[in-house]
Order: structure tokens, then sequence, then C-alpha cells
């Protein structure tokens, strides 16, 4: 198992190239590597690792496989003419000759989203299985912190210092990915700190001391270098979302020094997340003319106008996983920028690509999660840090989405994927 965790850090400490150098070539790479990751985890497995990833995975696998199946209807030929996109019913016409259609408008570009997501996917499955041990869980959470405080200094850099190679972070989509990675990083800074902290409590030799002011220092770093990022990115969403889950990881450190009921301390984290999930809705639906998806992205107005005439345009079952650029020069106007065919928000992509119902989907899925993991996180005493970064994040990205597509991306939905795996894989123990 050693191997295979290797190749999980591998995969986490080149996100930051991967999100300098994304493209087909990249992500074909880091599938394969995924791949044969999870590939050597299942031949290498022990039986009680098995059967003890059976228990804890199996919610999440369930959760995570049906936006996976739906990809694949949409990219599969369907005789039933409802269901399929007019654009085939269009092409046949025009080439005088029958086509079977599908939802989707674009297979290839259905397929490509398909893979990326089951990269992200199978991150979060080596992460569950790799990760049981604490010592491997400490280093993974290490390696995440580092990723994303490294990717917050290259966004630092590339807004103050104008490096040339890191001019690719100007893009729109890229920048997202790094600001949503700085979201994550100031949520795993405290989460290491409170690490730190809680092991410093069991340990009192000078080593030890000498230790965690150390690695203290490296968190505070982290944590300025993660805000920022943040403050630089221009997302009032993406640093809402961050606060919203360091507030989580606060929340559940509180709960176990004051030794609340898990019943009510659920409740009370619950509440706190109704009330401000009620305040965005708010908030949103007082921007008359604006979608729920559109209305607190940060994207340029003028993307957000053609994201509003093909998010009320889009079809029931969707338009298929990938293809919102393919739709942009369909609805762009004369006057529009030719260059803006970024979605403004995840949301949007999700509700145009996938469809209305799989939109609500992905916030229940999130949800049921992130009180799967608080659950987790409020039953495992001094590891109860693994279980609060995950839901901490599923917290924050059921805000992240609706702000901007940075989840999209590679980095920061490997990133994510990582988190929560090593949250699942520590949220129960061996002997319960």
């Amino acid at each position: 198992m050693s191997a295979t965790f290797s190749l999980l850090i591998v995969i986490i400490a080149i996100t930051p190239a991967i999100l300098i150098h994304g493209g087909i070539a990249v992500y074909g790479l880091l599938l394969g590597l995924v791949a044969l990751g999870v590939a050597l985890t299942a031949r290498m497995m022990p039986a009680g690792e098995s059967t003890h990833l059976q228990r804890i995975i199996l919610t999440p696998a369930v959760l995570a496989a049906i936006p996976a199946a739906w990809m694949l209807v949409q990219m599969a030929p369907l005789p039933i003419r409802p269901l399929t996109n007019p654009i085939w019913n269009s092409a046949a016409i025009a080439l005088n000759r029958p086509i079977v259609g599908a939802i989707s408008i674009d297979i290839g570009a259905t397929a490509l989203a398909f893979s990326k997501y089951i990269s992200a996917i199978g991150i979060l499955l080596l992460a569950a299985a790799t990760a049981g041990d604490r010592r491997r869980a400490k280093w993974l959470l290490y390696t995440l912190t580092a990723a994303t405080t490294l990717i917050s200094l290259m966004f630092l850099c590339s807004e103050m210092l104008h490096f040339g190679h890191l001019d690719a972070l100007g893009d729109p989509a890229k920048r997202a990915d790094a600001v949503d990675a700085a979201a994550f990083g100031l949520i795993l800074s405290i989460a290491t700190a409170n690490r730190l902290y809680e092991r410093q409590e069991m340990r009192v030799t000078e080593i030890s001391r000498v230790t965690f002011r150390r690695g203290l220092a490296a968190c505070a770093a982290a944590f300025v270098l993660c805000s920022a990022a943040l403050l630089l990115g221009r997302s009032q969403m993406a640093t809402f979302a961050a606060l919203y889950g360091v507030g989580a990881v606060l929340a559940i450190a509180l709960i176990r020094r004051l030794t609340l009921g898990r019943r009510w301390a659920l409740m009370a984290v619950a509440a706190v997340a109704i009330v401000g999930l009620f305040g965005i809705a708010a908030a949103s639906s007082a921007i008359q003319g604006s979608d729920l998806t559109l209305a607190l992205a940060s994207q340029s107005r003028e993307a957000t106008a053609i994201a509003q005439r093909i998010v009320s345009d889009a079809p029931l079952p969707g338009t298929g996983a990938g293809t919102y650029a393919a739709l942009v020069p369909i609805y762009r106007t004369p006057d529009e920028d030719e260059h803006e065919s970024t979605v403004p928000t995840a949301a949007a992509a999700i509700s145009v690509e996938l469809g209305r119902p799989m939109l609500w989907y992905t916030f229940v899925g999130l949800s049921i999660g992130a009180l799967l993991l608080l659950q987790g996180a409020l039953r495992r005493g001094r590891d109860s840090f693994y279980a609060a970064v995950g839901a901490a994040c599923l917290i924050a990205s059921l805000l992240l989405v609706l702000g901007n597509s940075g989840l999209l991306s590679a980095a920061s939905g490997s990133l994510a994927a990582a988190m929560v795996g090593l949250a699942v894989s520590q949220s129960k123990s061996r002997q319960a």
C-alpha cells in the first residue's frame, strides 16, 4: 500500500503544475496515474482493509455514481426523440439521412468531461483506500496544505509580480481554479494547526515544543498566503465559502472541547448552515432578472449575460457535460467579446449541461455528504480534524459552485476529491 500512497502524494503534488499546464494531454496523464493507483490498490489491499473500505465508501460511491451514470446516458444513442437534443434532427435533415441522436450535442466533449469526473472520483477512492493509517493521513493532510499554499503563492506572484510563466493564471477558468484552491488552503491550514495543537497536548518534551512552534509558524504562513490570494482574487463568494469552511472546522473543535452531545451539536451546525444558505438565496433573489446559478457570480457582466440566455434556454435533460463552450457562439451577440466563453459558475454549467434536476441533486448530495462527515468528525475524538476537513470542504463547495467555475477544473477538483477521500478514510474507526 505504500507504493499506491506514494502515487497519491505525487498526484497531489503535481496539481500546481496541472493548474498552469492544463490540457487534454495533462488530463490524460492525470487519469492514467489515478487508474494505475486504483488498480494497484485493488490488487495489493489486504482482506481486512477491503472490508473496512467497503463499509466506509458505500454511501459516497453511490452519491458519486449517479452523475457519472447520467453522463453515460447523455452520450448513448437514444431512439426516443423527445429526449434527444433537436440539433440531431437538424443534422439528419442537413445530411438527408437518418441519425440516431443523443442528449449531448457534442459526444466528444461529454466523454472528456466524463473522464475528468472519473479522475476526481478515482482520487477520492485512492485517498479513502490508502489514508486509513494515521501516519499516512497526517502526510496526506500536510501535502494537501502544501499544494494549496503553493497554488496561492503562484497566484500572488502572477497578480503582483507578473511572472511570464504564470501568465496562464490570467485565464478566467484558471483564475477561478486558483481561487478555489486558496479557499481550500485556508481550511487546511486551520485543520493542520488544530492537529498540531491536539498532538502537542499529548507531548511535553522540548523537542516536541520546537517542532510544534515550527509547524504552527508554517500553518500561519499558509493561512496568510491563502488569505492574500483570496483577497486579490476579488471573489466575495469564494472568501465567504472559505470562512464558512473554517468556521465548520473551528465549530467541531469547540464542540469537542465543550463535550456537547452529538445530537445537539449537529442541530447547532445544521441551523447555522441553513441560516447561511437562506441568506444566500435571499441575496440572490434580490438581484432581479438573475438566475440563482448566476446571481452571485464573480465573472464579468458580459459572460454572465451570455450565460443567463443559455441557462434560460437549456432543456431539462441538459445539453451534455462539457458542452457549454460549444453553445456560447450561438448565444453571443455581435457586440460581445468572442473570447468570452468561460462559464461564470459551476452551478450554471451543471444546470445547462446536466440539466436542472442534476443541479438540485448536486446540492442535496453535497449536503448529505457534509452531514455524514460532520457525524464522523464528532464521533472520532482526537482524529476529528480529518473528517472535519472533508465536511468543511463540502460545505465550502456548496457555496463555491455558486460563485465561480473553479471546481470544474483539474487542480481544485482533484484537491477537493483528495480532501473528501481523506475524510472518508478517517470518518469511522476500524473498531466501530
